[in-house]
């Protein structure tokens, strides 16, 4: 009966023949079982019995006949009670024999079914060596289990009868059950067979990459935002479920070493972090408080039990990703600069990174490491601090203080480098360069991060008023406001820093949606010439402000219409030929109008006249600026 009720416990059972037990079965079905319970000791009692009229102070009655559920709810109520005493620093009396040390790791019961003979149960000896203690962060469990559902049929069924067209409908009503079951004290088992449903469905919304997710990360609306925070809120629900089970089995003293069962739920914990992290990092967001502190716990966890490399196998659960290979994948794109990458690349570098990070070694630090000032033994050489919410940081900017702690890890991205290197060898090649062409341009890009060369091209000083200033996003809204001197946007930025070629602005507000990577922005200062610049880097914190890093371009613009070949009239800006900078005049035109001696009208507070576009300067996805030839009468 023990064994079958299993899945269900909050907590292992053991069977034992002497000792002293924390609980104690009788049945007075014959006069040995009413001998032993005239001669019981101390402990919880429970009594098998076919009736109710029990006159005996029983703490507990199981009714025959036995079923599993009836059991291990018996079995949890029990531990509850052990868990309660503990709490008022009441110890059960014990005897002096090692086996009966009582742990609040595992708990026991005697089982003497119908025939009178009793046998007693205690807890188990933990095996599992000290390691470092986890410390994660957790609701309290205070929910009712008619708030959820805690049948996994009828949960599969549920989820089965959703409307996945709209998939903020989908989560919300998904999170109505997964919330109050992260609330709710269950046996880990049956919590964890809940959640592997509730993972299936949520990854599947998280990576389904068809035609309507593609537009709803393209939509610029309000209803986009609360997509994206109700998708997250589902993502910290279901890594808070497989934390629970990591922290009552750490607690109970189980082997994370040879418990399979446990090195799976750990491993799915270090997924879900890392999936937090990711889907932060996609949306230009700051990861949520504690995700990177708690992977960093589970690093240390899982380097003291000797697991760091190993593989789930659990029962019908395929393999899966070592911690290691989780824990460095998420790495690698943390210290890649996320927030300056384009719209997509997020996801495609994340990917790119699998190919490469079982090459990181992550080890302690010498004593020559924790003292170097090398710039050049430095190279490619980060500090993963694991008492930190952040990620590792590059050697040069670490004090010796922080890399001569015990937590403190080195972070080593030269093998990355070496099979990068090898990688852009075979692409110069290849016949088929081509195949390559985005995936090598990503992986340039992110090189300076790697190696910790990447330095700012320009000093920025800190603003020392509050400069307010307005944006304009686009050169429909760049030209507006140079004709209406006024930006339509709402929000107001502050100047943070500013050099001579970037400024970083911060705004009260999370609600930036339309923001993006490349975007060309126009910057209104009261009483300065209008700039124009580009995002570089952008940042949305756990606190609601928007940061971003600008670009400026050289030049001030002029408001003008272009008119084509067909006389359609479209907004552009003009910036005049600049003597000083040694820089022709250029036109800006959205995407999609520049094209090698194309003739173009342009009309501005003057006499209109034509020009002939010449040479292509700079284009992002959305603007072009070329420079031109104005033709002669």
């Amino acid at each position: 009966m023990l064994k079958l009720a299993n899945d269900l416990l909050s907590h292992d059972w053991q069977i034992i023949d002497d000792g002293q037990a924390d609980l104690t079965i009788y049945s007075f079905d014959s006069d040995e079982g009413i001998t032993a319970w005239q001669q019981r000791g101390e402990g919880f009692t429970a009594l098998l019995t076919k009736t109710g009229n029990i006159t005996e102070p029983v703490d507990i009655i199981l009714k025959k006949p036995l079923r599993t559920t009836n059991f291990s709810e018996a079995l949890n109520l029990i531990e509850d009670k052990i868990s309660a005493q503990q709490a008022k620093e009441i110890p059960l009396p014990v005897d002096t024999s090692p086996i009966k040390q009582k742990q609040k790791k595992t708990s026991s019961v005697l089982s003497s079914l119908s025939s009178g003979l009793s046998k007693y149960i205690s807890g188990k000896k933990s095996t599992t060596k000290k390691t470092a203690s986890l410390s994660l962060q957790l609701p309290e469990q205070n929910a009712s289990a008619n708030d959820t559902i805690v049948d996994a049929e009828l949960l599969t069924n549920w989820l089965d009868s959703l409307n996945y067209s709209d998939n903020n409908h989908t989560i919300a009503a998904l999170l109505g059950n997964l919330i109050p079951l992260n609330r709710l004290t269950i046996a880990h088992k049956v919590r964890f067979e809940l959640l592997e449903i509730y993972r299936t469905v949520i990854h599947k919304i998280l990576f389904t990459r068809d035609i309507a997710a593609i537009k709803r990360d393209l939509d610029v609306s309000a209803e986009h935002l609360k997509a994206i925070k109700t998708l997250s809120l589902a993502i910290d629900e279901l890594t808070i479920g497989y934390k629970i089970i990591v922290t009552q089995l750490e607690q109970k003293g189980d082997n994370a070493e040879t418990s399979k069962f446990f090195l799976l739920v750990i491993n799915r914990s270090a997924e879900q972090l890392a999936q937090q992290v990711l889907h932060a990092f996609q949306y230009y967001r700051s990861p949520p408080p504690t995700a990177l502190y708690e992977l960093h716990q589970l690093y240390l966890f899982c380097e003291d039990n000797e697991i760091l490399h190993k593989q789930a196998e659990f029962k019908d659960k395929a393999n899966g990703s070592s911690f290691i290979h989780i824990y460095t994948q998420i790495l690698l794109l943390s210290i890649s600069e996320p927030y300056s990458l384009e719209k997509f690349d997020v996801i495609r570098l994340f990917k790119l990174m699998h190919k490469f990070s079982d090459q990181v070694e992550i080890i302690p630090l010498t004593d020559k490491q924790k003292n170097t000032s090398s710039d050049f033994l430095m190279t490619g050489h980060f500090c993963l601090d694991g008492t930190k919410d952040h990620p590792p940081t590059a050697m040069a900017a670490t004090s010796i203080e922080t890399r001569s702690l015990s937590s403190t890890r080195l972070f080593n991205t030269q093998p990355v480098l070496l099979a990068i290197e090898q990688v852009f060898k075979r692409a110069a090649q290849a016949s088929a360069q081509a195949a390559f062409d985005t995936d090598i341009q990503l992986l340039k890009k992110i090189i300076p991060q790697l190696n910790t060369s990447y330095e700012r091209k320009y000093q920025r000083l800190p603003s020392v008023h509050d400069r307010q200033i307005h944006i304009a996003n686009g050169i429909k809204a760049i030209h507006h406001g140079l004709k209406e001197n006024h930006v339509a946007e709402g929000i107001d930025w502050v100047i943070n820093n500013q050099g001579s070629g970037g400024i970083m602005a911060t705004a009260n507000s999370d609600e930036c949606y339309n923001l993006h990577i490349g975007d060309f922005m126009g910057i209104f200062e009261a009483e300065l010439p209008v700039k124009l610049a580009s995002v570089r880097w952008l940042n949305i914190d756990n606190n609601g402000f928007t940061h971003i890093g600008l670009e400026l371009h050289p030049g001030h613009p002029l408001p003008v219409f272009c008119l084509t070949e067909d006389n359609s009239e479209f907004p552009a800006l003009l910036l005049p030929e600049n003597d000083e900078l040694k820089l022709a005049a250029t036109l800006i035109v959205n995407k999609g109008v520049y094209s090698p001696k194309r003739q173009l009208k342009v009309k501005g507070d003057g006499e209109p006249y034509s020009l002939t576009a010449n040479t292509l300067i700079n284009h992002t996805f959305n603007f072009e600026q070329f420079n031109f030839t104005e033709a002669t009468a």
